[in-house]
């Protein structure tokens, strides 16, 4: 959806460059031939150039091996609110329904224009068909048809006019003016489509009045000719004798739009004008330079792609691979089918892009055949992820890594692992500006309630935490910072009931009695856990003092 939407905007703004040069150096000439080739070039290339794509493949190696037993496992997740998708999702509805629009609209005129001739009565001469009506309407044609009311003019006008609706027939005007029509359904919402369609028919018509007119007197007789057939025209995709901006005719009822006098008038001055030198063709190879900037900007881009192979790093026969945020869903697909074939399992989802296609956010699962599984998400919002890193770690866990390679003096900052080899890595987690301690659990937070995260690396937390920062550090800014309830409670299971408390110890009290500080909450059997309440804030302090100041835990078990 992004990538059509990046090229509606491209393919727009190359039509607009073309109508610019148009209007500024070539619809003051004479070379009506030439220009009509113009447009018809222009509206090509602005469809299709902004399609080519010439891509610069940087590989980056990963290892090739198979992973080791894991028994352990452990999750991470994190994803912000990002209503992008939302955005887009309308612009998307609201683009459609108007390409569904005007689409019908078009339809609807060729078939007034089908019911309109159907009614009539028709005569075949010299290959064309001469479609004769009542009705107070000035000349036009469609292809082969050639449509007028015969009792409006003389013999002598007559043919004028037919000659001049000849010579759209033959050169297949109408090809144009639909391929012009089509446009404007594709890219309704650009301006410069609708000015564009306006100048391909006032060219059709500057070319047509000059090989309708060959001598002085013709174009005199022809400028009074045109002065007398100024009539509303009832459809827009036909070439009429006199040119109409824009009409429809649809279930009875006519609308026309643009001034018929200013196009007479436009015509008139045409037909006079002293024929262009011939050096002035020159101009039209000034668009050659906006081509060549355009390629330069859209279509030459740099992606990085995998190079898997089997060489080992720094003396580890550790498996590991990347991703980065040039991947395409191909890649991806590669990659998954890789980590298969070695023996272990690779998921992954909510994944974003920027505009410019690079992976914004994703979330990865890594899982061995023996079990081992992390979880990890990298979302870099508005911009491309920095390269993630998974893989089996030192410690037979498996990992992942955010910045760089673990197996290469990994400097990148852990946010999933599963061995207490790689966990003595783990970053320092800030929450809301405070420092958590090592064995803080980030599963305690809920997604929805994360409004940033912030990763810094080497010097940057080195600067900012001293020492604390080695490993890197992440900082988690909640929504509403009284929300979060640092001791997690879960519920009762086949298991019991388990309690993982974080942050500063609280105060814990068993059945009424409270308990000593070095209290340990697993010497209680969860099978002999009742009820579990938590106190914390307020409440706490209220009910306990000073004591319950980094909250209370009230423990009830169960009674013999």
């Amino acid at each position: 959806m992004e990538a059509f939407a990046i090229y509606l905007l491209k393919a727009s703004g190359l039509l607009a460059v073309f109508w610019l040069m148009y209007v500024c150096l070539l619809n003051k000439t004479t070379f009506y031939k030439q220009n009509r080739f113009y447009l018809l070039g222009g509206l090509l290339i602005s469809a299709l150039l902004p399609l080519v794509v010439y891509k610069k493949i940087v590989l980056v190696e990963a290892i090739n091996t198979l992973g080791k037993n894991i028994d352990h496992v452990a999750t991470y997740t994190t994803q912000g609110h990002d209503y992008t998708q939302q955005f887009l999702v309308i612009l998307a509805m609201v683009y459609l329904m108007g390409a569904l629009f005007f689409f019908g609209r078009f339809c609807i005129q060729l078939y007034s224009l089908y019911h309109f001739m159907k009614k009539e009565t028709h005569t075949k001469e010299e290959g064309f068909m001469h479609v004769s009506t009542s009705k107070d309407i000035s000349p036009f044609s469609f292809f082969k048809f050639i449509v007028y009311n015969p009792k409006k003019y003389t013999e002598e006008e007559l043919t004028t006019i037919l000659r001049h609706e000849k010579i759209h027939a033959w050169q297949l005007h109408t090809i144009d003016i639909l391929f012009a029509h089509l446009y404007t359904v594709v890219f309704w919402f650009s301006p410069f489509s609708w000015l564009y369609k306006k100048a391909i028919g006032e060219n059709l018509e500057y070319l047509t009045d000059k090989e309708t007119t060959t001598s002085q007197s013709q174009t005199k007789n022809y400028q009074y000719l045109l002065l007398k057939q100024i009539s509303g025209i009832p459809y827009s995709v036909i070439n009429p004798f006199y040119y109409s901006s824009t009409s429809l005719t649809a279930f009875g009822h006519t609308f026309t739009f643009g001034k018929r006098s200013g196009q007479v008038k436009k015509r008139i001055v045409m037909l006079q004008k002293q024929k262009t030198n011939k050096t002035n063709l020159l101009r039209y190879t000034l668009i050659i330079p906006f081509l060549a900037g355009f390629m330069m900007l859209f279509s030459f881009k740099t992606e990085t792609k995998l190079a898997l192979n089997t060489e080992v790093a720094q003396n580890s026969n550790l498996p590991e691979y990347v991703i980065t945020k040039d991947f395409s869903a191909e890649d991806l697909k590669q990659l998954q089918a890789k980590v298969k074939e070695d023996g272990g399992s690779l998921t992954y989802s909510n994944i974003k892009r920027t505009d410019t296609g690079e992976i914004s956010n994703i979330q990865v699962t890594y899982e061995t055949k023996k079990g081992g599984k992390a979880t990890g998400t990298s979302s870099n919002k508005g911009k491309g992820i920095e390269n993630l890193y998974f893989g089996i770690g030192e410690g037979g866990g498996v990992y992942i890594i955010v910045g760089s390679a673990y197996t290469k003096n990994q400097r990148g900052v852990i946010i999933a692992a599963t061995d207490q080899h790689t966990m003595d890595k783990k970053p320092l987690i800030v929450l809301n500006g405070k420092i958590m301690p090592k064995d803080f659990d980030t599963k305690s937070i809920q997604p929805d309630a994360i409004e940033s995260i912030n990763v810094l690396k080497d010097k940057n937390a080195s600067d900012k935490y001293d020492v604390q920062g080695k490993n890197g550090v992440i900082e988690i800014t909640l929504k509403n910072k009284t929300q979060y309830n640092p001791y997690k409670v879960t519920g009762a299971s086949e298991a019991g009931t388990r309690i993982n408390f974080k942050g500063e110890k609280p105060l814990i009290l068993v059945d009424g009695k409270t308990m000593p500080a070095d209290f340990d909450l697993n010497s209680i059997s969860p099978d002999t856990i009742k009820q579990v309440s938590v106190l914390k804030d307020e409440n706490a302090i209220k009910q306990y003092g000073e004591k319950g100041k980094d909250g209370v835990i009230l423990i009830t078990t169960k009674k013999e």
